[in-house]
Formats: structure tokens, sequence, C-alpha cells
């Protein structure tokens, strides 16, 4: 009597979402005094888009720097700083509780999936009730998703996949209504859709996976639909707010600079194409699948191989693995649909960042968090098809929860401070120069001077070896943090080396600039040359052609008063310089209305 009134309690809903919030605060408490990293500081640290949000500059710097598209990101990290200034807790407790809400809606949406025709017959067995909330506590404790939530930064990755979440949830309240009163939940799932992709691109999927969740599950295995809402045409009215995404994305994006190859970040600097990373991605899933299956050897900064081709390598097998588990989860659709669910949607939110759209860095922990979902699905799928679990079963399940919530405390703990996430990832990625490097700094600003200048012997000796592009701004901040390292230890001589190289660096950075600016301006794309322009300009080379370019470029956008400001600082540059030529053509643009 008192276990079959104990379960009854148990399987009350709110009491279930209160024990995942309560094992998802426990194992994410040791995380609240952890160090802004990484990114953190130039994103929201040093972000006047952050620190300063209604400064005019700010305004114009952060509407020209490609984060347009974030601002619901950003204005939670300017609301943190509002509230909590620099005190890393606020931001840590908002990034918790956003992880917390992500884990309800999935609790959510596996218990209204339960409700849909083609899965409601196959979750009737009695152990089956507890599918959704194992298929959450394994979403809130996987350590794979500490990543996005223990990294402030990477909270536009777990608040865009939030709003996703929320967007099914929404569509599958609103679809599973038999009473026509369904209006105000796909317009929650349309504000949430909106939300979403106003906070990361991620969100461009949602279209997709809502469009195969309504032919797929709204119907039972029969082919017949058990869910009334009008005319057959009639109930696929609402589901026009997806149209919002496409519509969205069309009038904010150039989507022909979407496939341009880029150059690979924080590794040899090589150029990536499609098919490179298309091929790349191949080994990077199969590694994020073992990853989910086996979480051991996290981290941040992965020393990843690229592939050039699909022989390269084990590229060939691991597209061997992905085609098999693609197959594994069409032979399941009529008789595990939970793990057809869950296959398609972990490779369909993976799409934007793991398949030909070249990105920078090829391999981020943070990607899972919106695939993560598909993930418990499937396993979750495969371990409640029985109606009734053994004793057995049950102990390994809890053991499982039990080991991964551990490791997740584990892996908060190495995100604990600078010098302990970037001695994890020299440990683990020990060729890779930006590791050191940024190890040497963390070693800096604790005063740890000896260490520092081995991090940053050791990152200049692995540049010279493994880059094949030099990245020179790159070259000019490691020779200037050796600068004042010398200084503070009295070693004025090897300062002084260290500052010539420094500007001679720096030099070559701003030459960069110049040449893509006049690049620019010649494509006539003046928003980009102005951006390139204005940065050629910091530093002390100083180049006439660039103001005068720079105000022919606002005059382009019809921005007079910068453009004769330009026009004015180029005059002078010219006048100093002795330049006839250069004097005579400003005077005539000047001259001109």
């Amino acid at each position: 009597m008192y276990k079959s009134a104990s379960g009854v309690i148990l399987r009350h809903p709110f009491l279930q979402v209160l024990i995942i919030c309560m094992i998802g605060g426990m194992v994410y408490a040791n995380s609240l005094q952890n160090a802004f990293q990484f990114d953190d500081h130039a994103f929201i640290l040093n972000n006047s888009i952050v620190t300063d949000p209604l400064n005019p500059e700010a305004q114009e710097k952060f509407w020209s720097v490609g984060h347009k598209t974030r601002i619901v990101g950003f204005a939670t990290f300017a609301l943190n700083y509002f509230l909590h200034g620099t005190n890393v807790v606020g931001y840590h407790l908002t990034n918790i509780v956003i992880h917390l809400i992500s884990a309800c809606l999935v609790f959510w949406i596996v218990n209204l999936m339960r409700r849909a025709p083609r899965l409601r017959n196959l979750a009737s067995g009695s152990d089956a009730a507890w599918m959704p909330l194992f298929a959450a506590l394994l979403f809130v404790v996987h350590p794979v998703q500490t990543q996005a939530v223990t990294y402030i930064y990477q909270r536009l990755a777990s608040l865009a996949a939030m709003f996703y979440l929320l967007s099914v949830a929404s569509y599958l309240c609103g679809r599973l209504r038999s009473d026509g009163r369904y209006g105000r939940w796909f317009a929650l799932a349309g504000v949430s859709a909106l939300l979403g992709m106003l906070t990361k691109e991620t969100v461009f999927t949602l279209p997709i996976v809502i469009v195969f969740l309504e032919l797929y599950l709204m119907r039972s295995p029969a082919g017949t639909s058990s869910v009334r809402q009008g005319s057959n045409l009639g109930r696929y009215v609402p589901l026009l707010f997806l149209l919002i995404i496409p519509v969205f994305l069309a009038l904010d994006y150039d989507l022909s600079s979407v496939f341009a190859p880029r150059v690979l970040r924080a590794g040899s600097h090589e150029l990536i194409t499609s098919q490179i990373y298309l091929f790349t991605q191949f080994n990077v899933i199969v590694h994020y699948i073992r990853l989910l299956l086996i979480p051991v050897g996290q981290n941040l900064d992965y020393d990843f191989p690229l592939s050039m081709g699909l022989f390269d390598g084990a590229t060939w097998i691991s597209l061997c693995v992905l085609l098999g588990v693609v197959y594994l989860g069409w032979k399941c659709r009529r008789s595990n649909p939970w793990v057809c669910i869950g296959v398609f949607w972990f490779f369909v939110t993976l799409a934007v960042e793991s398949s030909v759209i070249p990105i920078r860095y090829v391999i981020w922990e943070h990607r899972l968090y919106l695939s993560m979902p598909g993930f418990v699905l499937a396993i979750s799928g495969v371990i409640f098809a029985r109606p009734k679990l053994s004793r057995t079963v049950w102990i390994a399940l809890a053991l499982i929860i039990a080991m991964l919530s551990v490791l997740t405390v584990q892996r908060n703990r190495v995100w604990a401070t600078e010098i302990s996430l970037w001695e994890d990832v020299t440990r683990k990625s020990p060729l890779k120069p930006y590791a050191h490097f940024a190890l040497g700094s963390a070693y800096q600003k604790a005063e740890r001077y000896d260490d520092a200048f081995k991090s940053y012997r050791r990152t200049l000796g692995l540049f010279e070896q493994r880059q094949k592009y030099k990245d020179i701004a790159f070259l000019a901040q490691v020779h200037q943090n050796m600068m004042i390292l010398f200084e503070k230890t009295g070693q004025p001589r090897q300062a002084d080396a260290a500052y010539a190289e420094m500007m001679r660096y720096r030099d070559e950075v701003q030459k960069e600039y110049l040449r893509l600016g006049l690049q620019s301006i010649d494509a006539g794309e003046y928003d980009d040359a102005l951006y390139y322009l204005r940065r050629s300009t910091l530093g002390r080379l100083k180049f006439p052609e660039a103001y005068h370019q720079m105000g022919l470029a606002y005059r382009k956008l019809d921005r007079m008063d910068e453009s004769a400001k330009s026009l004015q600082e180029a005059l002078e540059l010219y006048t100093a310089a002795g330049d006839g030529k250069g004097m005579t053509e400003i005077q005539h643009l000047i001259n001109t209305p």
C-alpha cells in the first residue's frame, strides 16, 4: 500500500519537475564561482554593448560587426551586467536557470509526444510513464552540456535551444488540442521561434523538425490522424508561423557569403572550403556520438585534423558509421518511433554547424546542446521499449544518472579558473600554440612569471612549426605580453626587443586591414570597407589613403558629416607628406557637394 501510494505521488508532473530542477541545480552548484573564461572577456566584460548598451557608439559598433542577429542573447548579458557588474555568480545562475528550463521543456515535450497518435499505444506500459523524467534527467546531468552552461558566453547556445524547445512544446500543445482552441499555443510557438532566431542561427532548423513531427507523429501507424482541427488543409494553416524563420533569414542575411571559404582559427590557419568542412564533420560527428555515449576526454580546444577528402584517414569509416545510425533510425520508424524521432532530431539540429557551411572552429562541444534532446529521445526509447523494466535495469539507470552527475561536477571544476581550464587544454592538445598562449596569459595574471615565460616560448616555437599562414595580430599580442613580462621582471633590453617585434607585427596588421579595406571599396562593399579601414588607422602608421577612402565610403552611404571629417584628416596627412596629387583630389572632393 505504501509503495503504491509513493509511486503515485512520484509520478505527479510537478514533483518530477521539482526533482529535475533539484538534481540539475546540485550538479551545477559548484560552477557558481567559476571565473570568466575565454570569449567572456571580449564579448561580455570588454564589450560596450553589454557594459554601456545605451551608448550610440556602442550600438553602431554592435550593428556593424555581425552580432545583430544575436541581440536577445546580448541583451541578457547586458541585464546581468546592470544587475551584477563583474560578479560572476549572477551570470552563472542565469545560465543554470536557462538549462533547468530547457530540461523541463524536454520533460514536457516527451509527455506531449506520448499523447500523439503514433506513440499513444507504445507509451501505455506502466513503466513508460517514467520515460519523460529519465529523458529530462539525462539531458540535465550529462557532462557534455557543461560547455553550454558553465561557459558563460555559450549561453547563446543554451538560450537559443530553450526557445527552440519552447516552440516545439507550444506547437505540440496546440496540435494535440481537439477543441480548436490552439491559437495561443501557435502564437507562443511563433514568438519563441523569433526570439530563438534573434539569439543564435541554429534555430534555422526549427521548421524542418516541426514539419517532420506533424507528418510523422500526428498520424497513427495505420496512417490516419486522430487529432481533429478542422479540415485536412485547415489544420496546417497555423503552421504558417514557421515562415517567420525563412523570411527573417532572407531579410537579414547575405546568403551568398554563407558558403564562402573560411580561415581556420586556433589551428594552422588553413583555408576551409565547404567540401573540406563536410568531410571533417563526418569525423567530428562520430566524435560527438562517442562523447554522448562515453563522456570522457572533454576538451575546450580540440586539436582536430582537417579531412581533405573522403579517403583521408578514417573519414570514410566515419561516414559509414553515420549512415548506419541513419539507417537504424529509418528501420525503427515503425517498431520504435522514439529512436526514429531521436535520430532525425540529432542530425537535423546539427546540420547548421556540422554540414557544408564552413565555420572557423570545426568542433565545439556546445554545438551538441540543441542535439541532446534527440540523443535522450533515442536512448529513452530503447530503454523503455518494454512495458516493464526489471529491478536490475532500474538500478543501472540510477547508476548512470549518478555517474554522469559526478562527471559533470568534475568537469565544472576544470572550468573553475583560467589556469585550471588551459592546463587541461594543453594536456589534451599539447601542440596547439593558442592553448599555450592562453595558459601563459592566465599565468601572467596570477603573477606566475616563470610559468608564463615558458608558455609564451612554447607558443612561439609551436607557431613556427605548425602554422601554415602567419596570424600577425596574434604574434603581436604574444610579443606584447612578453614585453610586459620583461618589464615587470627587470629585463629592459629584452623588453625593448619584444616591443620592436610587437610593433613590426602590428604594422603588418595595419597594412593588411588597409589592403582589405581598399579591396572592399573596389567591390562596392562600403560597410565592410569602413570596418577594415577604421582598423587600419589604429596604430602608429598613418595612411592618408585610408581616411581618403573612408570619406568616399561614408559619402556612398550618405553619411556626409563623417565623410567630411575623414576627408579633412586625409587632407592633413597628404599635406604633411607633401603629396600634391592627394591634396588636389581631396580639395576637389571637399568642394564637390
